[in-house]
């Protein structure tokens, strides 16, 4: 029998020529672009239930779909979609045998082949359905097949687009249906249910970024989206106790979605860095205020797994001739470091401080760019042993829809972690970050051992050279008291040592030197020293590192935890206690005390 149609009169669809506004991605200027923008709940005529005991139980009233909004709004394009949800029971009872069909009707401005691009849900879960132009074929999206751009709703319910495929149009009016027709539920025998949310569809003759909600050329920008567009750090060159000019980057930067497109993920660079950027004005950019958490601020792109942080440097022209390091407290989880869209390094130092010399790439006397890409969490999931269809299809993508709380318990995956992640999932610059103004010679590290039992101070030291030229310098180190940052007089001092460093080239230089005597730390006395590190060239001091220490030796070689050669009992005690007495007599019953 063929299906009844039931026309609506509440059409909405943005037909033919899409007025790009001013101001839009990228900073381009005002052009127009062509394309039709179809609402998914403005459905031109939608075909009918069959009538049956129960119908008016069915969603919608019996019409088996709605145009309804839920969960977070705002991702919805005009704030709801076109919502079909079937029991496989209802499916058998009431469904036609066409199917469920939708129609939209369009007007095209132009001829040519076109792009059919939808915006639809339930990442992995919802049901095959069929599309077509006018009379033409009639084509499968299967639910395996992958999207881009995925946006969270709520919980299990995502919005994401899909390129359904071409058609070449001529101008003037056509229709678009989607159609929703019986199918078994796989690996059982009885009928499936039907699944389906339509939030829009865009057919277009360009390319097409997707981007949310957001419509070829409409300006999605807030106050704080152009506030952070405007922003620029002014690069300091007056230094500080330590010979260094510190800039911190705390502030309005910008933020961009750049997912990965090409399928399955290559295993061999899940955990690696990005080597290239994209055309950045091709990308929607929104404010985020470093440092913090990129979901907490952007709650609709908490699904985007690979982005980009972008800001700008006004490095002054006297500074030419310095070393300049990144200084990042903590990050996560990979990240990648261009300037001026040149690759410099990268990181996968998460949930800890890193540095990162940035002196090739960076030009005093004009505005850097700086863009960090970032790999979040679900980059560390393993397919290896993951036996899903979806997963061997896709790989490490196959995840991307997982809630995050399900990755610190690995539910609903058979992947494991790649690295630590489970314990903090949050991603972004999430401590402070800066830019470090150092000498043209600079010391990049310094890692101090100290063994109380020969009382001996060992120290070793990176220097970085990121100049062009060869250069001899001297480096001399020694310990004053912190005091609080208050310093004190010299209780030990290295002989000093000379080094050749040729352009660019980086030297690692181990110092030891005898010490009689010194304040030891222990836990309820942290006594702290500074290891003052200076690098002299030409006669003078180019460059100071400070490095705090404790004096102290830490032995777990025998069956007790010694500090300073002296037994420390220590606990990881899971057991209840009702009293103070009853944790004692439990650690001496369990302990050597």
């Amino acid at each position: 029998m063929k299906a009844e149609l039931i026309k609506r009169p509440w059409v909405q669809i943005c037909l033919g020529w899409v007025l790009m506004l001013s101001g839009v991605q990228g900073g381009q200027a005002a052009s127009r672009l062509p394309g039709v923008w179809i609402e998914g709940e403005a459905v031109s005529e939608a075909s009918a239930l069959k009538a049956g005991e129960g119908l008016e139980g069915v969603k919608g009233g019996g019409q088996g779909f709605l145009a309804e909004g839920w969960g977070n709004r705002e991702v919805m394009s005009g704030g709801q979609v076109l919502h079909v949800s079937l029991s496989g029971e209802e499916v058998d009872r009431y469904l036609p045998e066409e199917g469920l069909r939708f129609r939209y009707d369009f007007r095209l401005g132009e001829s040519g082949m076109q792009q059919v691009w939808a915006r639809i849900g339930y990442e992995w879960a919802r049901s095959d359905f069929e599309w077509r132009v006018n009379d033409g074929a009639w084509q499968r999206c299967r639910r395996d097949e992958a999207t881009r751009n995925v946006q969270s709703v709520q919980t299990w319910n995502e919005l994401a687009w899909i390129r359904l495929g071409e058609v070449e149009l001529a101008a003037g009016a056509h229709r678009l249906e989607f159609r929703h027709r019986r199918q078994p539920e796989p690996g059982r025998d009885k009928t499936a249910r039907i699944l389906h949310m339509l939030d829009c569809v865009y057919i277009t003759a360009e390319d097409f970024h997707p981007q949310g909600k957001w419509r070829p050329g409409e300006d999605h920008r807030s106050g704080k989206d152009r506030e952070a567009a405007k922003t620029v750090y002014a690069i300091g060159g007056e230094a500080g106790g330590d010979g260094r000019a510190w800039t911190e980057l705390n502030g309005l930067w910008e933020y961009a979605a750049w997912e990965e497109t090409e399928l399955p993920i290559d295993e061999a660079g899940r955990l690696g860095p990005v080597r290239a950027l994209p055309d950045l004005d091709g990308l929607r950019w929104f404010g985020y205020e470093a440092p913090g958490g990129r979901d907490e601020q952007l709650p609709a792109e908490s699904m985007a797994h690979r982005y980009l942080l972008r800001t700008r440097l006004d490095v002054p022209e006297e500074l030419a001739g310095r070393g300049f390091f990144l200084d990042v407290q903590n990050s996560s989880l990979i990240v990648s470091v261009f300037v001026n869209g040149e690759y410099v390094d990268w990181t996968d130092t998460f949930h800890t401080a890193w540095q990162m010399d940035v002196s090739r790439a960076l030009k005093p006397g004009r505005v850097n760019e700086l863009v960090l890409c970032i790999k979040d969490a679900y980059y560390s999931l393993n397919p290896k042993d993951d036996k899903s269809e979806v997963i061997r299809q896709y790989g490490n993508r196959g995840y991307w829809g997982i809630p995050k709380s399900f990755l610190t318990r690995n539910q609903g995956t058979a992947a494991r972690h790649d690295m630590p992640v489970a314990a903090d999932l949050r991603t972004g610059i999430l401590e402070p970050a800066s830019l470090v103004v150092a000498g043209p010679v600079y010391v990049d590290d310094a890692f101090v051992q100290t063994r109380v039992r020969t009382g001996e101070i060992t120290v070793e030291e990176t220097l970085k050279n990121p100049g062009t030229e060869t250069v001899e310098v001297t480096l001399r180190n020694r310990v004053v008291p912190w005091n609080g940052g208050g310093g004190g007089d010299v209780e030990c001092t290295f002989a000093e040592q000379r080094l050749r460093l040729g352009p660019g080239e980086e030297a690692v230089v181990t110092v030891s030197q005898s010490w009689e005597n010194p304040r030891l730390w222990w836990p309820d006395n942290p006594w702290l020293y500074w290891l003052e590190t200076e690098v002299v060239h030409g006669g003078r001091v180019v460059d100071t590192l400070r490095t705090r220490f404790g004096f102290r030796e830490i032995d777990w070689s025998t069956h007790m935890f010694r500090i300073n050669g002296v037994k420390w009992p220590m606990w990881a005690d899971l057991n209840q206690h009702g009293t103070p007495e009853a944790f004692v007599r439990r650690a001496r019953e369990q302990s050597n005390m």
